[in-house]
């Protein structure tokens, strides 16, 4: 009896040390492939982080590590096609409990001179130092770019987007966090639903908007339009504007910072309205002050719906 009851134990543990290897399986993928400058590569992939850099090399190189899942739970494909590579990371499937811990990475290294399409359904997504055009999205995750030659289109259904650095147009669009916008040497587009806002210096246009947070500017040459429905803002003009700007909040107060040689038409609305330069003859004004600041030049329109309007010198 007791050697059968010991039978049984020494059978269960084997059972439960099969089910804890099959659940914390840890794998590692290293491939490398042969490729051209100016290709493209493709990553589509049911879960997990990706990270590219870049070199000098007329190569790509792909590592992949694989924790608490197993070939059956969790496979990759590769395949060569006539412009690069594209890549396929596949949850057989989306029912796994909660044993265990499991998480998926791709590290990936491409030519400097390169193109990017990634998607990952649960991760965030990070690219740096490339000559090229990146078109990323990920639908849990957040996003950065740094030091970017090329357009970058960027969306992500849950975190922050940071780009330091690119040159080139710009467009994120964020449902659950902060847009980081740092030097752009072209236009950026921007959208989120639940974060703030910071712009870096932009060379070209500005077109950005927030349903819930604060927006802060620091220097845009061309057009700038700024909305949000939720906080402040603050727009500082250094260098004479070449373009229209248009700053709207629901639910802050607005600050613009100028420099003394700036010229502009001012359109400024709120509960009131303080100006360090003198606006037709005035300095302030309850709702509404409007005419031209050292003679006049593009329009700059400040409105706000519950909050004060300033206008300060630089």
């Amino acid at each position: 009896m007791i050697k059968w009851q010991k039978n049984s134990l020494l059978l269960i543990a084997a059972c439960f040390a099969l089910m804890s290897n099959s659940v914390w399986a840890d794998r590692e993928i290293e491939k490398n492939f042969e490729v051209e400058q100016g290709g493209m590569l493709e990553l589509d992939t049911d879960m997990g982080s990706i990270e590219v850099e870049t070199h000098q090399s007329n190569s790509i190189k792909v590592s992949i590590e694989i924790e608490g899942l197993d070939e059956d739970e969790f496979y990759v494909t590769f395949d060569e096609t006539s412009n690069g590579l594209s890549i396929e990371g596949n949850k057989k499937d989306s029912n796994w409990g909660s044993w265990g811990s499991r998480r998926v990475r791709f590290d990936i290294t491409v030519p400097k001179h390169y193109n990017l399409n990634l998607h990952t359904s649960g991760g965030s997504i990070r690219v740096d130092d490339l000559v090229g055009n990146a078109e990323v999205d990920t639908s849990g995750g957040s996003l950065s770019f740094g030091n970017i030659e090329g357009e970058i289109d960027g969306r992500t259904s849950g975190g922050s987007i940071r780009v330091e650095g690119a040159k080139g147009n710009v467009k994120v669009r964020t449902s659950g966090g902060s847009l980081s916008i740092g030097d752009i040497a072209g236009d950026i587009h921007g959208r989120t639903s639940g974060g703030s806002i910071r712009l870096g210096v932009v060379s070209g246009t500005a077109d950005v908007a927030t349903s819930g947070g604060s927006i802060r500017i620091e220097e845009v040459g061309g057009q700038v339009e700024a909305k949000t429905s939720g906080g402040s803002v603050e727009l500082t003009l250094s260098k004479q504007p070449k373009g229209h700007s248009d700053i709207s909040t629901s639910g802050g107060s607005i600050t613009a910072f100028l420099a003394e040689g700036i010229a502009v038409d001012l359109y400024a609305r709120g509960r009131k309205v303080y100006s360090d330069f003198e606006v037709n003859g005035e300095t302030s004004a309850k709702y509404k002050l409007k005419g031209p600041i050292n003679g006049g030049g593009p329009e700059l329109e400040l409105q706000t719906s519950a909050g004060n309007v300033y206008i300060k010198k630089k």
